[in-house]
């Protein structure tokens, strides 16, 4: 499950065409009032079945180039903030192939590795052979276009570029876009830049939230990984939007369940639905607190509360001790 940040790019793309939004999701059970919730999750059949719509809708079978283009790394959350302030491209990268399958639901995995020149990235998709397949690498080869110049200032130069698939009828778009030797009918997806050097720093780095935002990347991936398939799906949905958590019905229906049903379920883990909100505002309060970068009334208000004093009492039920307690502690430590 992952959110339907994508989708909602989609809708409003086929809207601006002239298409209705109905025929877009027709036959995938999403919601689309939901889409540009945060809080809302699809599965990757229904992602595909909304592609396979555009697709026939459209009658474009070269659309995904119009849609790389609207690329937007501020939609994905701690992910792209992490992106935008990391210090090379070496490490925006190392974010996006860490963390955007698990934290955003890209479907396309994605690998690199130094070159004899330059260096290689490689994409793979969960997608079955065909337009499916071929609409993913499209779009994220013109989106990594895109976020490789936003975040270097460098329109990046490939020397060649393989797909594991045929050569599509609008080949002239490939052209267009990449200005480099092409292969069809290979192996696998593999491009290979010349430039930028993945070493060259990100013009917006700032070290500081860089170190915030992985860090938090890492735990939550990390806690992803020890507390179950259920947790993981509720922290997921949690990290979309940590200052709005969801209601357990709102929870319910981005999982694809009842309430009850999800109620049910964390029984059976030995947890409530609060109890599973406030192990995330806690893990958080605490990550934002160590920093050092923000001030209690910040915390209170990235994390939803209303007031610092309703924060206060809330940590304090959390930890045992008052927030200046907590920090005191802390410097003490180091």
């Amino acid at each position: 499950m992952f959110r339907a940040t994508k989708v909602a790019a989609y809708s409003r793309a086929v809207q601006q065409l002239g298409f209705e939004e109905a025929a877009l999701f027709a036959r995938t059970r999403i919601d689309p009032r939901q889409v540009s919730s945060p809080d809302y999750l699809i599965s990757e059949d229904q992602y595909y079945a909304v592609v396979a719509n555009m697709i026939k809708l459209t009658g474009n079978p070269g659309i995904a180039f119009s849609l790389g283009k609207l690329a937007d790394l501020i939609e994905y959350g701690i992910v792209g903030y992490a992106m935008i302030s990391a210090n090379s491209l070496h490490d925006a990268t190392d974010i996006w192939i860490k963390f955007s399958n698990s934290l955003i639901g890209a479907p396309m995995r994605t690998e690199w590795y130094p070159a004899a020149q330059g260096h290689e990235l490689s994409f793979s998709s969960p997608a079955s052979i065909g337009a499916l397949q071929r609409f993913e690498a499209e779009e994220m080869l013109v989106q990594g276009i895109n976020i490789i110049k936003d975040l270097s200032g460098t329109q990046p130069v490939f020397e060649k570029i393989s797909f594991s698939y045929p050569q599509p009828p609008h080949r002239a778009l490939y052209d267009e876009a990449f200005q480099c030797p092409l292969e069809f009918g290979a192996a696998r997806t593999v491009a290979r830049i010349l430039k930028p050097d993945f070493n060259a720093p990100i013009r917006t780095k700032n070290e500081e939230h860089y170190s915030i935002c992985a860090a938090h990347c890492s735990e939550v991936m990390s806690s992803l990984s020890e507390t179950g398939q259920l947790r993981s799906a509720l922290r997921s949905l949690f990290l979309a939007a940590p200052a709005k958590l969801p209601t357990l019905e709102e929870a319910g229906t981005a999982l694809g369940m009842s309430a009850n049903t999800l109620l049910r379920q964390l029984s059976n883990l030995g947890k409530s639905y609060q109890e599973i909100k406030d192990e995330f505002r806690f893990d958080l309060a605490r990550k934002y607190l160590r920093s050092g970068h923000m001030t209690p009334k910040q915390v209170a208000y990235l994390l939803g509360f209303t007031s610092p004093s309703n924060f206060s009492r809330a940590f304090k039920g959390w930890s045992g001790m008052t927030v200046g307690q907590f920090l005191n502690s802390e410097n003490e430590t180091n």
